[in-house]
């Protein structure tokens, strides 16, 4: 199913075919370990090359949207997920997690690449891919392990500043 919606003389169309909630399931479910269930009650579009998620079923005509939702992965090349929906989904998640301390997170923050050796509580085998960042418990975002078991913070530049003066107030 696809809506059509007009933004400054631009028909905008959101493709809400069941194949894109498929592929979110799986990869979520493969990657990160949560219950395919759990998307039953959403959503899933694609507008360019990153699939939203939303609740909504119905949308007025005459709506003028520009973003709606949230943004799940950027599917260009392999599939990214955004930090954001890690955190969204922090209490689904049950592998592919990088737990840190203080001093690794911060590390990652400002742009430090690290082994995955450096992080022993970790639910995930060091296998090439993304991961999801975690902190006493939360998941903060995301990750990527290189074929080498590198790591390396996938977090947005402006969310890491602001991670970074948190944990200076710890």
């Amino acid at each position: 199913m696809s809506k059509r919606f007009k933004y400054k003389g631009k028909v905008i169309s959101l493709d809400f075919s069941d194949n894109w909630k498929e592929i979110v399931k799986q990869y979520f479910h493969d990657r990160f370990g949560v219950p395919e269930s759990m998307w039953d009650q959403y959503k899933v579009f694609n507008r360019g090359d990153e699939l939203w998620l939303a609740s909504f079923s119905i949308v007025p005509s005459d709506l003028r949207i520009v973003k709606a939702g949230l943004r799940l992965l950027r599917i260009k090349g392999n599939p990214k997920p955004t930090t954001v929906a890690l955190q969204w989904l922090s209490p689904y998640i049950t592998k592919n997690v990088v737990n840190t301390n203080k001093e690794t997170l911060s590390k990652l923050l400002q742009g430090g690449i690290l082994h995955i050796s450096n992080f022993p509580e970790s639910t995930t085998d060091g296998e090439k891919g993304y991961v999801a960042l975690a902190f006493q418990g939360l998941i903060v975002g995301c990750g990527h392990i290189s074929s080498g078991g590198m790591v390396k913070s996938q977090i947005p530049a402006g969310k890491a500043r602001e991670l970074l003066e948190i944990l200076a107030r710890l």
